[in-house]
């Protein structure tokens, strides 16, 4: 009898557990329904009212808020409501304490690179390595070409798993595959970060150039890795041309210029078209060539010889962030596809059934296997 009370009272006390506040992480770590980050304002709400100088509830609370703002990007009216409400907190966090931590944080996120040195520095002045200002305080250090500072970041950001293991394993094998000296195309941040602390805290291939094409828009930057590579000046202003035409021009003066360069798979979507045709699949990345290359031979090699790929089969430890480690994983089906029918033709037998058990795993986890199975057949 006893048993039953006690699993009643379990019952009508898991609405009062399901009320709790969460923490609420970036999106490029995680990503969670609408409703969940609604739900996590309003008990982040109430935490800042109980305790106006609760710097970790300001935070939940503004980053529940911007989850949204940046999760209804394609919603212009909803985006406008989240921007405002963005705003809002911030300017009652500053009225709560307006020297803390927390109130110049959440003035650089609103305000993001315009104003570093009056916020994000103020943060990291009172408190350098908090993990909140990790990723903010590697950029920065990044865009003021500050090595040394730029090293520490990385090395503190795996000091706490700021990443899965996986894409640090990826961001390992995107770089070992690519040329000397080459320069690297990304587009997003997980698809840098993995490459930047691979860099900056393991000093693997700082040869290669890593190129984020966001970052590439600030004109300061631009200017001085130019220099640094041994690119001519890119005169273009945005001012003077569109946005498309633009980024045609700058990826032009890029590949135009002596280094080779790659394109990472996770960002070829987003690569100008005008540029597609003089892409040849390499591995993790597309070569740029003007000329036609045959890189079946290339493919094989990375795989068997430059690859760390126990990750992709075994899990030995669990991050926030995994599911974004599945769909970098799908960044290898291009390359595994073309393998799986090399092996086949030169019988190959134990090494393709390698590759289409990795197939399998990885296209199971994103919900593609009949697709996968179906281009092996052909």
């Amino acid at each position: 009898m006893k048993k039953i009370f006690l699993g009643i009272a379990l019952f009508y006390a898991m609405p009062l557990f399901a009320q709790q506040p969460e923490t609420v992480y970036s999106i490029a770590l995680e990503i969670r329904e609408l409703p969940w980050y609604e739900q996590q304002m309003d008990l982040w709400e109430k935490e800042t009212k109980k305790n106006p100088k609760d710097g970790n509830a300001w935070t939940n609370y503004y980053m529940a808020s911007r989850a949204l703002k940046n999760l209804t990007a394609d919603e212009p009216e909803k985006q406008a409501v989240h921007v405002k409400k963005c705003t809002a907190i911030l300017e009652a966090c500053k009225k709560a304490d307006p020297k803390s931590f927390e109130a110049y944080y959440l003035a650089y996120l609103d305000a993001g690179f315009k104003n570093p040195e009056g916020s994000l520095l103020k943060a990291a002045a009172i408190n350098p390595y908090d993990k909140r200002i990790l990723d903010e305080m590697k950029i920065y250090k990044l865009l003021h070409f500050d090595e040394k500072g730029f090293e520490t970041y990385c090395t503190k950001m795996v000091e706490i798993n700021h990443l899965p293991a996986g894409i640090l394993n990826w961001g390992h094998n995107i770089l070992a595959e690519l040329e000397p000296n080459a320069l690297l195309f990304t587009f997003g941040d997980n698809d840098t970060y993995g490459t930047w602390i691979n860099q900056g805290a393991f000093g693997f291939r700082k040869d290669v150039t890593i190129i984020n094409t966001y970052l590439l828009q600030d004109d300061n930057y631009r200017t001085k890795l130019f220099q640094k590579i041994g690119l001519p000046p890119f005169n273009v202003k945005l001012t003077d041309v569109s946005v498309e035409e633009f980024n045609r021009q700058l990826i032009q003066h890029i590949v135009d210029g002596p280094r080779p360069v790659y394109v990472a798979n996770t960002g070829i979507a987003n690569f100008p078209e005008a540029f597609k045709e003089n892409l040849y699949l390499t591995g993790l990345t597309h070569r740029y060539s003007k000329s036609a290359l045959e890189t079946e031979a290339t493919i094989v090699r990375n795989f068997e010889k430059r690859y760390f790929l126990d990750y992709l089969s075994v899990t030995f430890s669990h991050h926030i962030a995994d599911a974004k480690t599945v769909y970098f994983n799908e960044s290898y089906l291009p390359m595994l596809i073309k393998l799986y029918k090399h092996y086949g033709e030169v019988e190959e037998v134990e090494k393709q059934t390698k590759v289409k058990i990795l197939l399998t795993s990885i296209s199971s986890a994103l919900g593609k296997e009949q697709e996968v199975m179906e281009l092996l057949s052909k």
